[in-house]
């Protein structure tokens, strides 16, 4: 009986171990998710907060001038809206913040040039058309230029202005890139436009969203930062070895494969569900998702 016992013993020891092992390798290559907004980067402004703010209108396309600044009324311009040879750079003060049934907003603003015009700005998905707060350029402006990331998307663009167009350039994942440009963009949903420069010289440009301040609640974090960058090398934050790191490089995942290298080879997914069977399944708005089962890739289906 006491024989039994002290196997029995012996038996827990050895799985209590087994576990202790496992949580540990897990916890080795758990993906460390990198969310620049919430330490780094400027702070959400619900629109009702910015009673007070100063606000700046924004530049247009050509084809889009002719119809002025149209979030807002109370101008000489097309149907009555403010006109851009008058407000283009041109900053304002928020006066008041006025929601409505719908969960709409009326913004009053007040020139602060020697017009001391006053505008009603008509939110749209709680949004403003082309005007951006003056202090997040400002604190977007000091925090991002100069800065060091690499590259989570295998894109940038350059803009032809006399098109009118973002002409993709393909680039290559996990690339080093430094910050060497910065102008708030023609984007309504991502307003900043950073210029990138790689360590070869080659130079293009990303349209981020930093905060989700005056985004269209339909396009919330969409082009946030941390969907292009990391802040640190992966290779050097990720023990996995080069076999791994080109399957990740080429897009590819493969059933048995861990979530995190599926993860970062596919990027964040736009969707995670937990189903009954105790599997997770990962969707992209592309089409394509995997299912994860145990921590590994179970189930795939191509983007």
């Amino acid at each position: 009986m006491q024989k039994k016992i002290l196997l029995f013993l012996i038996f827990i020891l050895i799985q209590s171990f087994a576990f202790a092992s496992q949580n540990y390798q897990a916890k080795k290559i758990t993906l460390k998710k990198i969310n620049l907004e919430s330490s780094d980067t400027l702070k959400h402004v619900d629109i009702r907060n910015w009673v007070g703010k100063k606000i700046v209108f924004l530049r247009m396309f050509n084809s889009k001038i002719d119809f002025d600044y149209t979030s807002f009324s109370g101008g000489t311009g097309m149907k009555g809206r403010p006109k851009y040879s008058e407000c283009f750079d041109h900053e304002a003060t928020v006066e008041s913040v006025i929601p409505d049934s719908l969960g709409e907003f009326t913004v009053k603003i007040l020139m602060n040039d020697k017009t001391h015009k006053e505008y009603v700005g008509h939110t749209f998905n709680s949004s403003l058309s082309r005007v951006a707060l003056v202090e997040d350029i400002e604190k977007a402006e000091k925090f991002l230029k100069g800065k060091i990331f690499w590259m989570k998307v295998d894109y940038w663009y350059y803009l032809n202005e006399e098109k009118e167009q973002m002409i993709i350039k393909n680039g290559q994942r996990f690339k080093k890139v430094k910050v060497t440009g910065f102008n708030p963009s023609m984007d309504d949903n991502a307003l900043y436009e950073l210029t990138l420069t790689d360590e070869m010289g080659e130079t293009g440009i990303l349209n981020v969203n930093i905060n989700n301040n005056n985004v269209e609640e339909t396009m919330l974090n969409n082009s946030l930062l941390s969907k292009f960058f990391f802040k640190k090398d992966p290779r050097k934050m990720f023990d996995w070895d080069d076999e791994i790191w080109h399957d990740i490089e080429n897009k590819h995942i493969y059933k048995g494969m861990l979530k995190e290298q599926a993860i970062m080879s596919w990027g964040e997914p736009d969707d995670v569900i937990d189903m009954k069977d105790g599997t997770t399944k990962c969707k992209y708005s592309s089409g394509g998702f995997f299912t994860v089962k145990k921590g590994k890739v179970d189930e795939i289906r191509q983007q």
